[in-house]
């Protein structure tokens, strides 16, 4: 498929008869199972004993941790192998390059400990740019937006991750390179979200962006900011991602800021997921994607019933293909019609807001979003998890897992040193305690929460 064709086809799918959606989803999960099952030695083996065009139920469920221990047989193109990616991704020159000249690579680390590479095709990139500019650059919450016609005149900034293998960070060089070919480098203002607060609503204030990029917990941390009146920017979009948008907080983000709040919900495995509408549901792009709620067992649970986890095919990436792909994000699936003009299924993502940890020093109180200790665990490569818990005003529990073969002194010193840093800058004098306990698991699923609180 071409661009355009590509381009036409996520428009007409945006209002398809849910019949026809089905259809199309049939069709491309055929295609992409085909392809991997024909290119990647790990999945060929897999599912040598399914017909040639199994239903999605056939199709077994595969694990991060099942696949990341064969990932040179799980990718599809041959000249991939890890050793290589491993020794592009030790050179921080190489972010915003090609791997090979033509795949996209990111990272990412999570709560189970098992550290994934991700690489992103053409397909990929095509399909999912298609996405953003007609769901979300051209979607029904910015159509009539005044100011935006004119992309030349715009100032954009993005409150992202640090430097890194980040799929934020790579969209901001992205942008860069647009400004930069306009000239217009002036205009767009990069902060790490690990920037201290004054600094931040200082460069903010001189900057005035009329776009703001960033992810949930730290934009509410700016709410109160501009609540307070240290803060003082009118932008006319903020768009959210990477962490849980709750309806609260999306209606303080509007009425502070008095602009339209996107939302998109995202993982490094399949892009672009679900964005935002009007009636404040979040529809699952399920032209180029199949979004499963399951319970423990993989079984499906109905529309209605919070998921345990989720099962994720990527319909588009054939360079490393994604399957009924086992995420540990609760979803609650709706299908009736939303009533905003998009037929495309919306769900309510549960458990993604982690909390904002609220550091005190004398009469100064200093919030520190989630975000910033998360990034933490993915930079480091000693550090396959790790778990955050303020037991009080200036103190802080770490507990964490160090990578097999890693010494783990050597992986508290590193963490140490980027949490000093950190309080450092915001003028704290937080003390860091590193523990030996196991990470804290729920009563209920045993899941692993990252970073909160428990004192007072």
């Amino acid at each position: 498929m071409t661009q355009e064709s590509i381009l036409n086809s996520v428009k007409e799918a945006s209002i398809l008869d849910r019949s026809l959606l089905e259809k199309l989803q049939s069709e491309r999960l055929q295609d992409i199972f085909a392809y991997a099952r024909a290119h990647s030695p790990y999945l060929r083996q897999k599912y040598e004993d399914l017909p040639e065009s199994p239903h999605l139920d056939e199709i077994p469920v595969s694990l991060r941790s099942e696949l990341t221990g064969h990932f040179n047989d799980w990718v599809t193109d041959p000249e991939v192998k890890e050793s290589d990616i491993k020794n592009f991704l030790s050179d921080t020159n190489n972010i915003g390059t090609k791997f090979l000249g033509k795949y996209t690579v990111m990272t990412t680390s999570g709560t189970s400990g098992d550290p994934l590479i991700m690489l992103r095709d053409v397909h990929h990139l095509t399909a999912h740019g298609a996405i953003m500019q007609e769901r979300y650059r051209n979607g029904p919450l910015l159509r009539g937006v005044k100011g935006l016609e004119d992309p030349q005149k715009l100032k954009v900034c993005g409150i992202i991750s640090p430097p890194g293998f980040h799929s934020a960070y790579m969209s901001y060089l992205g942008i860069k390179t647009q400004f930069k070919a306009l000239g217009k480098e002036n205009d767009l203002l990069y902060l790490p979200v690990n920037t201290p607060l004054a600094e931040m609503e200082e460069r903010l204030n001189a900057l005035q962006p009329d776009i703001v990029a960033c992810y949930p917990s730290a934009m509410v941390i700016l709410a109160l900011s501009q609540q307070a009146g240290r803060l003082n920017i009118r932008p006319k979009y903020i768009g959210c991602s990477a962490e849980q948008l709750s309806p609260a907080n999306r209606l303080l983000l509007e009425k502070t800021f008095g602009c339209p709040i996107i939302d998109n919900y995202c993982s490094t495995e399949g892009g672009e997921i679900a964005l935002l509408c009007p009636n404040g549901h979040l529809h699952v792009n399920a032209d180029w994607l199949i979004l499963e709620p399951v319970d423990a067992e993989n079984r499906p649970v109905s529309p209605g019933q919070v998921s345990d986890g989720v099962l994720l095919t990527n319909l588009a990436n054939r360079v490393q293909p994604v399957i009924r792909y086992r995420l540990s994000d609760k979803i609650l699936w709706h299908d009736e019609p939303c009533g905003c003009g998009i037929t495309l299924p919306f769900i309510e993502v549960q458990g993604r807001e982690e909390e904002i940890l609220v550091f005190e020093h004398g009469a100064t109180k200093i919030p520190i979003s989630p975000t910033v200790f998360l990034l933490l665990v993915v930079d480091l490569d000693d550090c396959v998890a790790a778990q955050f818990i303020q037991r009080s005003p200036l103190s802080l529990e770490v507990r964490y897992l160090a990578k097999e073969g890693s010494p783990r002194n050597r992986t508290a010193t590193e963490l140490k040193s980027q949490l000093d840093d950190i309080f450092r800058q915001n003028g704290l004098p937080v003390q860091v305690v590193l523990s030996d306990e196991p990470l804290i698991r729920t009563q209920k699923g045993g899941k692993i929460r990252a970073v909160f609180k428990e004192f007072g």
